[in-house]
């Protein structure tokens, strides 16, 4: 694969993974206490072993709504297909945007201020 004129390649982190943050929130449509109070229960047993993937570096619930945020470690795009279970899936809007830390952006400011 050919690189873009003009950029530069940067290795921003050592073992070559990418920071993903990811945001989920609950479809609406599950309501009903028996209802919430089953995927409450599915949605804690799904937290539990996403922080046991190690992928998991950190994470928020929203407290003024049914969803939260993620903070992922991944090797490659397709383990976000594993990640993602089909409770998320299925019952989850999930919006991802690969990121880095500020850090990062020094050199390539630097490179396109010339």
């Amino acid at each position: 694969m050919g690189s873009i004129p003009g950029s530069i390649t940067i290795n921003t982190q050592e073992n070559n993974t990418m920071l993903l943050f990811a945001k989920v929130t609950v479809f609406e449509g599950i309501h009903r206490d028996e209802e919430s109070l089953e995927f409450r229960n599915k949605v804690g047993e799904y937290m539990k072993g996403l922080r046991e993937t190690g992928k998991l570096i950190a994470g928020w619930a929203l407290c003024d709504g049914r969803g939260g945020y993620f903070l992922l470690e991944v090797d490659k795009s397709d383990e976000l297909l594993y990640l993602f279970t089909p409770l998320v899936l299925d019952h989850m809007h999930i919006e991802i945007h690969p990121v880095t830390e500020f850090e990062n952006l020094i050199p390539v400011f630097q490179k396109f201020a010339k």
